[in-house]
């Protein structure tokens, strides 16, 4: 992909609608994630990415211009060497679409603050409509259903008057990495495995002598299971924050 510089007073950069900076910035990242999962890159690349997302929250929190600049110059550039030096595949390719997208998202930060901004030829009027479908097109890639892109994209939209710290402890807490699919459970599981993948936690707990599974997220739930369903769940309460989480 073909990068270049142009002035940014010569384009609109309108917030990602309705998405404000932040919640889409992490949205973006995870985004990211779940394509590194999904095409086993090398711990060089991921490194490299998560680099990134580290340098753009620390700008989000304190923003200037000029440090913008740099995180282009240093981190995303190594983003954008790596790829060049890799072999093309699907999960790169769309790690790297998530790249541009995070810069992309921070921009209403510093719109009169910059003379120019990195772009690759396309990503200059990414908005919503294209940053469902990056997220379907890492959902695709990871084995994650739809459904659970849009609602981790709802959640930290719901959040984004939080404070950012509070913003960011939600969003590491959701299992990007893991693949969440929860159509073919049965569907008294679904809401439990939709809870789990938003970044609820989970316990055991004794209800009138009987173990029973509870989700704690924005909806408490407890559910009684046979052993087949206990089965069925086990690797979602694997890849999800159990009783010994702090």
């Amino acid at each position: 992909m073909k990068s270049i510089w142009i002035g940014a007073e010569t384009k609109n950069l309108a917030y990602i609608h309705p998405f404000r900076p932040g919640a889409a910035l992490l949205a973006a990242g995870g985004f990211a994630e779940m394509a590194m999962a999904a095409g086993k890159l090398p711990e060089e690349e991921r490194s490299a990415y998560r680099a990134l997302q580290r340098a753009l929250r620390a700008w989000l929190g304190d923003v200037d211009g000029g440090r913008l600049r740099q995180i282009v110059d240093v981190e995303f550039d190594q983003c954008l060497a790596l790829h060049g030096h890799s072999p093309r595949t699907k999960a790169r390719d769309c790690a790297l679409s998530c790249a541009y997208l995070q810069i992309r998202c921070v921009l209403p930060k510093v719109r009169d603050a910059l003379p120019g901004l990195l772009y690759s030829d396309g990503y200059l009027d990414m908005d919503m409509p294209e940053m469902l479908e990056l997220g379907k097109r890492s959902a695709r890639l990871n084995k994650t259903s739809t459904k659970v892109v849009t609602l981790r994209l709802v959640r930290l939209e719901a959040l984004a008057l939080r404070p950012w710290s509070q913003q960011q402890v939600a969003s590491d807490r959701m299992p990007w990495t893991r693949s969440f699919d929860d159509k073919p459970l049965e569907p008294r599981l679904r809401p439990a495995v939709l809870e789990l993948a938003i970044g609820a936690r989970w316990e055991w707990a004794q209800v009138h002598g009987t173990r029973m599974l509870r989700v704690r997220g924005d909806n408490t739930l407890t559910l009684r299971l046979s052993e087949e369903e206990e089965s069925a769940l086990q690797p979602f309460l694997a890849a999800s924050s159990g009783p010994d989480a702090s």
